[in-house]
């Protein structure tokens, strides 16, 4: 038998690979052609070309195919890979990007509205380091981590007494969810030290900053600053207003929109907050034009809650994508009178797709539509091809959306920034005065050393200046004066005051 045995099991090896190898084969091959043609069938359905068809697609397979078979070198299949398809987005336009494994991670919680972090932001201020900000419940918050409190090491390296810059402070505190992270605080009023393990975690980028604009005579306004169109704002806006409302003990009838500087987001929580603003039912908001979807049209719901009389929107250069939506279809239903510089030009719709390497490529695949038939993207003519909704105000079709009421403001550099840094560490650390006597006696001799471009900027920048001091030094949700104010507020504040705000709105 113990010869018998390999004999009998060599013979039924040979026969299976008689009979059964080729039929697996074959069932292997069928399978594989049938997976491969509802492959093909699935990528030709969005668009794709598979390299048998077209020679010019086809010689980029074979240029990779040579690449990884025949290249002397060694080649790194993950970095390879990173590379080429980089290079393939890159060329496409300036908004399409590839995202690697990691940067898609940080993406989709940065579009809910998260990161990971402490929650701190520092300031070097001489060779100290102190605590600038810090985020409402986060690791720091809970730690009970005040602003201007001094950081003496992050884990065992020092970070005060020393030479040492900002980029070296983050890169510190640049961990994983759930890794830890020691501190060594220092109250500065008081000197005492404390050491506190603070663990990585998610926190809320914030979203919205809020105030009430008042004065001795005159009615307040409510400002509220978006900075971002991702995650909750929707839902903090109308709660911010719900607090301007209570504060008031009235609804809030005047609103002063900031876009500056807001790059954009989801544009979902846009329409949602248009459909607050423009209270009217079935109005058309925005329309979408894209090569693969069908176009889709958003309307208005006819459920806001707000009361608005007036609202003024503030936009720059930097105003961009969700922002230039929001201030477009308010411009174009006549809702708002919108003052500052004309805005980005970016109303591409950006989408995000998955791929097998757990990368994505974020690919501008169509633009957003105003409802008076406006492309934000486009270039357009300069001249009244388009008019307003309700009022038939002529409306100009350039790229981005052209303001109203423009104005030119000049921005505080990097040295300005870091000297309204230290100036607000200064006041939380030592002054114990009022706020009115911060602003109008310790400012004075900095802001006159402020870097200008031109005596007309002058002024610009030392109102910037103060209110950003005014903001930094205010809780959100409080009152601020509006002498404390920039250019660009201040003229909201005169404008949604005055006769001349639906003079703006009407057709000459």
């Amino acid at each position: 038998m113990s010869y018998l045995a390999p004999t009998l099991m060599m013979d039924k090896k040979e026969n299976f690979k008689n009979w059964a190898l080729p039929l697996l084969f074959a069932l292997v091959s069928v399978i594989s052609m049938f997976v491969g043609m509802r492959l093909e069938e699935s990528l030709a359905s969005d668009g794709y070309i598979s390299p048998s068809k077209g020679s010019d697609h086809l010689a980029i397979y074979e240029a990779s195919e040579h690449i990884r078979s025949k290249y002397y070198g060694a080649i790194s299949d993950s970095v390879y890979v990173d590379e080429v398809v980089k290079g393939m987005v890159g060329q496409l336009d300036p908004y399409s990007r590839y995202f690697t494994e990691e940067s898609t991670i940080k993406y989709d919680r940065y579009i809910d509205g998260l990161y990971q972090g402490l929650g701190l932001e520092f300031v070097v201020y001489g060779d100290t380091c102190y605590v600038y900000d810090v985020i409402d419940n986060s690791p720091a918050d809970l730690a009970d981590i005040k602003a201007g409190e001094i950081i003496l090491f992050i884990d065992d390296v020092q970070v005060s007494g020393v030479e040492i810059d900002q980029d070296s402070l983050v890169r510190l505190t640049q961990k994983l969810e759930n890794e830890k992270i020691i501190l060594n605080v220092v109250d500065s009023k008081l000197g005492e030290t404390r050491s506190l393990e603070l663990v990585v975690s998610d926190i809320t980028i914030p979203l919205i900053d809020d105030y009430i604009i008042a004065s001795d005579s005159n009615e307040p306004i409510s400002y509220v600053e978006l900075k971002r169109f991702y995650g909750s704002v929707y839902r903090d806006f109308m709660e911010v207003l719900e607090g301007h409302k209570n504060k008031l003990g009235h609804d809030v009838k005047k609103l002063i929109i900031d876009l500056r500087d807001n790059p954009g987001g989801v544009v979902e929580e846009t329409v949602k907050i248009l459909n607050q603003l423009v209270n009217e039912k079935d109005k058309l908001l925005l329309t979408t034009r894209s090569k693969v979807d069908i176009d889709k049209s958003f309307t208005s719901n006819g459920r806001g809650f707000l009361s608005l009389e007036r609202i003024v929107i503030l936009c720059n250069a930097n105003s961009a994508s969700a922002s230039e939506i929001l201030a477009g279809v308010l411009q174009d239903y006549d809702k708002a009178v919108i003052i500052g510089e004309n805005t980005y030009g970016k109303g591409l719709i950006q989408q995000n797709y998955n791929l097998s390497n757990q990368a994505s490529i974020n690919l501008s695949i169509g633009e957003y539509i105003l409802p008076t038939g406006r492309s934000i993207y486009s270039f357009g003519k300069n001249d009244s091809t388009y008019t307003s909704l309700f009022k038939g105000r002529p409306l100009f079709s350039e790229k981005g959306i052209t303001v109203d009421i423009p104005i030119e403001v000049c921005r505080l550099d990097g040295d300005e920034i870091k000297g309204l840094k230290e100036f607000v560490i200064e006041n939380e650390i030592w002054s114990q005065q009022n706020l009115e006597l911060e602003l109008t006696e310790n400012p004075q001799g900095f802001m006159s050393s402020l870097k200008t471009t031109t005596d007309s900027c002058s002024i610009d920048i030392n109102a910037s200046f103060l209110w950003n001091v005014s903001k930094q030094l205010t809780e959100p949700g409080e009152i601020i004066s509006e002498r404390y104010v920039d250019v660009l507020v201040e003229k909201a504040v005169q404008l949604i005051r005055s006769d001349q705000y639906h003079k703006t709105l009407t057709v000459d």
